[in-house]
């Protein structure tokens, strides 16, 4: 122990320290962090993990050095999640000026008394307000489709069909398609040109004599954004070297057992004949979404490997029929490859997993993120479906299921997609987490060439 104390002592003494700030109500979130950290962590950088919370127990052995914030037991109630949760409507409008200093009050304690060379999040918002007043580097990591480049290139899309539109060309978009479109012309609007849900950060920005905003979007942006896609995906949008990089799916690490009941099914020569179906709506799922879904399985005769992450009581379980399996997770890509399609919302990990693991999926998307998350790989590759909050009746939901499981197309184009994320999964030069260590190391190594020079000039003015 005194050895390793020894060790961050060094590796703090010589500027090697990354804070790292996760969304730790969100388990996707906090092992994507955790993932990059680990890599920084062993090539000699000392980690300084902030916050705490519902999946907090993923870095209990974690050679992170924690620090715990009082404010953040204010700040993360259920009512602020759920509205943090809501980016579509809500923004960044969730909390006053007041509640946002106290925050960045002991993240600038921390930053003053750790100064770290960089800091990594995806998300927790109020480090790019301290990481701004504090003129330290920020690097953000989240999905390429919360990019200012992707949200350009849906507006553009948008502008073409308007364009087509007012010059009468025939269009054969249908309704769906065409509404998408137009909801992401006000998406675009909203995050790239306005800066309305900003005001109470930018306020605290004002306090400090930082710089402000200039629009919403700005505060998921740093000085380098990181996106964990596959690159081949996004040929529609162009990488900007130094600013927006993709790095590729990250892939959780940590160890989930299979469930003994899963092993003994596909042991059973009778039951491992029916079809298998794996259920997994994310940490941040919605439980009506979730209920309505199972509702519109009991009619079919296949095994249900069913993911709650909290969502159902045991009481509740108990009212659905024994072809339900329950558990808190499964090891996503292992029980993937024994399943014939998997029911999902389209949060970015659970996606590349289920496409890992060659299974093909019917989305439930209900923010924009897991929307365009599941848009972009189905126009990459018909490998699902999707259907909308505004299509979520019983029998629609029975339909699109059935669709899925009986044409065969949809198992040969996620087969394809698999040929892409496999290279991720098996070629250690390709693993996000390098790809993103390389990244923020290069940034860094910017940052103390521009210091260096700085103070040669110094001294030969001196």
């Amino acid at each position: 122990m005194e050895g390793q104390r020894e060790k961050d002592r060094g590796r703090k003494k010589n500027g090697k320290v990354m804070m790292t700030g996760a969304a730790l109500f969100n388990w996707s979130e906090t092992q994507r962090m955790i993932e990059i950290s680990m890599e920084m962590y062993q090539r000699g950088y000392q980690i300084v993990f902030l916050g705490e919370g519902k999946y907090d127990f993923l870095l209990q052995d974690k050679p992170f050095i924690r620090e715990k914030l009082c404010a953040d037991q204010m700040w993360y109630h259920k009512e602020r999640i759920e509205k943090m949760l809501d980016m579509d409507h809500v923004g960044s409008e969730y909390a006053k000026m007041q509640e946002i200093e106290k925050v960045v009050a002991e993240e600038i304690s921390l930053i003053k008394r750790y100064q770290p060379a960089v800091i990594l999040t995806g998300y927790r918002m109020t480090l790019s307000v301290s990481a701004r007043i504090m003129k330290v580097k920020i690097v953000w990591c989240l999905s390429a489709v919360l990019s200012a480049p992707y949200f350009e290139k849906n507006m553009e899309r948008f502008q073409d069909f308007e364009e087509n539109r007012k010059r009468k060309k025939e269009s054969r978009l249908l309704f769906r398609e065409a509404r998408a479109l137009c909801e992401d012309a006000l998406a675009y609007a909203k995050m790239v040109q306005e800066c309305t849900t900003v005001k109470e950060w930018n306020d605290c920005l004002e306090r400090y004599g930082a710089k402000h905003f200039r629009c919403n979007i700005e505060i998921y942006r740093g000085d380098l954004n990181l996106m964990s896609d596959a690159r081949e995906l996004f040929s529609q949008i162009k990488e900007r070297q130094g600013e927006y990089e993709f790095i590729g799916p990250i892939f959780n690490s940590q160890k989930i057992e299979m469930p003994l009941e899963v092993r003994e099914i596909q042991n059973n020569p009778e039951r491992k004949r029916k079809k298998k179906i794996l259920i997994s709506l994310g940490s941040a799922g919605r439980k009506e979404v979730f209920c309505q879904v199972l509702e519109a399985m009991r009619k079919f005769d296949f095994e249900f490997f069913i993911s709650v992450i909290g969502m159902l009581s045991q009481e509740e379980m108990v009212d659905y029929p024994e072809n339900f399996h329950f558990y808190e997770k499964f090891p996503l890509i292992e029980i993937a490859q024994i399943c014939d399609a998997a029911i999902i919302q389209g949060g970015q990990g659970t996606l590349y997993a289920v496409a890992a693991g060659r299974c093909p999926f019917l989305a439930f998307p209900t923010t924009y993120e897991q929307r365009h998350n599941t848009e972009n790989m189905i126009r990459f590759r018909k490998c699902g479906k999707i259907l909308y909050s505004y299509e979520r009746k019983i029998k629609q939901i029975e339909e699109a299921f059935s669709e899925l499981i009986e044409n065969p197309e949809y198992q040969r184009e996620i087969e394809l997609i698999h040929q892409i994320i496999e290279g991720y999964l098996c070629d250690s030069k390709r693993r996000a987490e390098k790809r993103a260590a390389d990244a923020i190391e290069k940034l860094i190594a910017q940052r103390a060439d521009v210091s260096g020079r700085i103070n040669e000039e110094k001294s030969i003015i001196d």
